[in-house]
Order: C-alpha cells, then structure tokens, then sequence
C-alpha cells in the first residue's frame, strides 16, 4: 500500500521532486511488483503476495491523438519527396498497421495485389524470429488507395537489386550506411 501512495509522486531523474507519473506507470509497477513477489512465493522466499491485497486507482483512458483529415493530407504531401517514405505512411494511414513490429517488418510475400489484402505474419521460428504484439497472425484488406499506392512502391523497389540479390521487404534500405545494409 506505501508503494502504491508513494509512487505517483516519485519520477526516476527528476532532482526537484514536484515531477510525478501517470496512474498508467503506477499501474504498471504493481504488476511488475506482484511478478516478482509471486515468482518470490513460489521460491518460498516470503509467505505471501503483497500485491494481491492492494489495486492501484484505474487511469482514465488515453486521448490517442488522430490527424485530421487535412493533417493526414499535409503530411502525405510532405512525404511526396521520399517515395519509401509515402508509401509507408500510406500503409500506416490506411491500416493501422504497428510501425516497428508489422509495417517495417513486412514483406513482399506478404502483400496479395490480387485479393487485395495484406497478411500480418506472426512467426517466431521461421521468420527470424517475427513477432507481432497479440502472438496471433492477421489478415487486412487492402483499400483501392493503399492497393494503388503499393503497386506503384512495387513498380520501383520490388525487382531492386540490392549487393546481386532482391529485398524480401516492402519497407528497405535504399543504401548501405555504417548502421543499416541495402535492401534491409
């Protein structure tokens, strides 16, 4: 309980100590909290899990900020000059997709122009390890823009040679750099 009272006042850094956290963060602690605790239950290192005892305050639910539609016009035309770049904010703007784990990990075999849909692969063991958050693959049918959009990407950089050899990924290094390898 001290924890829970203590912690929304408390932010790792912060040397004047007036900064605090989101109930979102206090959350999140007592589950790592009670992780631990449990994990030390099992080894019989304590009698019980102080955590089970005590539930932090729910937060109230996240503002996700959205663009409108004339900013998500403006920052598709301020993309124009990087056709890589349009393209995976297209992807992005259209689907939904994950950045990180699903948009930038995805490949050309992934993409269905005739169905018109895209397959959101969670493999870890044959795909290099691929995860995507929820452990389940999914299917996301693509619109008329985003069909159109990929097969214009497609004309330029699917058949793109990169050291003798094509990249599997839609979303590529165009050269290679002291931190990144073309066609990765």
């Amino acid at each position: 309980t001290k924890f829970i009272e203590w912690r929304p006042g408390f932010r790792v850094g912060d040397e004047s100590g007036t900064a605090g956290v989101s109930l979102h963060t206090v959350r999140r602690d007592r589950r790592v909290l009670s992780l631990l605790f449990s994990y030390a239950y099992r080894m019989e290192h304590v009698e019980m899990n102080p955590c089970y005892r005590i539930d932090a305050d729910k937060p109230d639910a996240r503002d996700v900020p959205l663009l409108t539609k004339n900013e998500l016009r403006d920052f598709l035309k301020a993309s124009n000059s990087n056709p890589m770049l349009h393209a995976l904010v297209m992807l992005l703007s259209e689907t939904g997709m994950r950045f990180y784990s699903e948009a930038l990990q995805l490949r050309w075999s992934d993409v269905d122009f005739a169905n018109g849909r895209i397959e959101v692969v969670h493999d870890p063991k044959n795909r290099d390890g691929k995860r995507i958050k929820g452990g389940r693959s999914r299917s996301i049918k693509m619109t008329d823009t985003l069909r159109d959009a990929l097969r214009e990407h497609a004309a330029s950089y699917r058949m793109a040679m990169y050291e003798g050899e094509r990249s599997p990924f839609v979303f590529h290094h165009l050269h290679t750099t002291r931190s990144a390898v073309a066609g990765s």
